[in-house]
């Protein structure tokens, strides 16, 4: 059975949610659970600067007929200063 990927989203929310408002016990869950934190800030970075990807990507290429791929690895090279 094919599972539809928003559910699979909302599922991965779910289990993000529970996991971050667990209370730790001692320092090494704490510790686990920073570290759990920064992978998941480390992946909704690299989703958002695909979003912004494909979205300078296809604004520009949608501005002029004359458009010309310099340009956008200009806009690219900016964006990646942001993250």
């Amino acid at each position: 059975m094919m599972v539809l990927p928003i559910f699979s989203i909302c599922r991965r929310y779910d289990e993000m949610s529970e996991r971050v408002n667990e209370i730790p016990d001692d320092t090494e869950g704490l510790v686990q659970l920073q570290d759990y934190l920064d992978e998941v800030i480390t992946v909704f970075l690299f989703i958002r600067f695909l979003l912004l990807f494909l979205y300078v990507l296809f604004s520009y290429r949608h501005m002029s007929s004359s458009h010309k791929w310099p340009n956008i690895n200009k806009t690219l090279c900016a964006l990646k200063t942001v993250f």
